[in-house]
């Protein structure tokens, strides 16, 4: 909240010990391209598309299948093997036609989602974006909830707008979850704060206490981990301040989880390709007409430069 007041800074170096902050005990970190490229999984010749995960992603309702369109095309670049969607019927032509490269499943309701189908073939399981909150929808996201499966979710949007309703359920979220909310979407899970210190020790506390990831997005997106540790993103810009960039972000994060990244590295790199994605595409596009899509393009450039990063770390 401090932006009103400062319109620009700089980090200096007035020459601190180095060996003495590196020895500081902290649980403050900085995510750069060098901390991803740390545990970054470099493919090797004889790996298939049975190596990278088989990614579900449910969602989607009439006027809203744009936010799983997103999501599936995000995740196939984001690197998952196989893709599927889980849709309300209407959504069966539209994103056959939009991603060939996955496939769809649809409920048997046209405009919205009524049943959560069997998750067990999958590797990761991305659910909300455009979910919409009928009853029927809220009847079967509790109904798939309360059957406590140990798969972790990575949960956005209108699957989370649902459980903020039913406190209760967190109780039955998977451990190892990743929660990716927008701020309207925080405080209907954690209540209001009165400022950004506040706000950090109330996700803190929700974390710990649930054994969850959690991403609070903004201009350095925090992720904190399920032991309180927090992670500030170093990318990037106001570009991304459209509908659509969450849904991304979502399929890029199920996708990294279903290849066998842990949460909380699959949370780390999912947000730091994201973003360095867009800091690439911004450069020809500019932060005005910057969409979720152009993102997605540029995904591939953000995993290249985070290979070549690798590359000089191994040798």
């Amino acid at each position: 909240e401090n932006q009103w007041y400062v319109k620009d800074f700089k980090v200096l170096d007035i020459n601190l010990s180095r060996l003495a902050i590196d020895e500081t005990e902290t649980d403050l970190f900085y995510v750069d391209q060098l901390l991803v490229a740390s545990f970054y999984r470099k493919r090797r010749k004889f790996d298939h598309k049975g190596t990278f995960g088989h990614t579900l992603i449910i969602g989607g309702s009439k006027g809203k299948m744009g936010a799983v369109q997103l999501a599936l095309r995000a995740a196939l670049r984001a690197g998952c093997g196989l893709a599927t969607a889980y849709v309300p019927a209407c959504g069966h032509t539209i994103l056959q036609t939009a991603v060939p490269e996955a496939m769809i499943l649809t409920d048997p309701e046209t405009d919205f989602i009524t049943q959560i189908p069997n998750i067990t073939s999958y590797q990761s399981i991305g659910m909300g974006i455009g979910m919409g909150t009928t009853q029927y929808t809220i009847d079967a996201l509790k109904v798939f909830i309360s059957t406590k499966s140990n798969t972790p979710l990575v949960l956005d949007a209108d699957a989370l707008n649902i459980l903020a309703r039913d406190p209760d359920l967190w109780a039955f979220v998977p451990a190892d979850s990743i929660l990716t909310p927008h701020p309207k979407e925080l405080s209907r899970i954690l209540g209001p704060w009165k400022d950004d210190f506040e706000k950090m020790e109330k996700v803190k506390a929700f974390a710990v206490k649930h054994q969850f990831y959690m991403l609070v997005k903004g201009a350095n997106s925090m992720m904190v981990m399920n032991d309180g540790a927090l992670y500030f993103n170093s990318t990037g810009n106001v570009g991304m301040a459209t509908g659509g960039s969450g849904d991304i972000l979502t399929g890029i994060i199920a996708a990294l989880l279903g290849q066998g990244y842990s949460s909380k590295q699959a949370l780390i790199m999912g947000v730091y390709i994201h973003g360095r994605a867009a800091d690439i595409a911004v450069e020809k596009i500019g932060v005005y007409s910057l969409l979720p899509s152009d993102t997605i393009n540029y995904l591939s450039s953000a995993l290249i430069g985070l290979e070549q990063e690798y590359d000089g770390l191994v040798h």
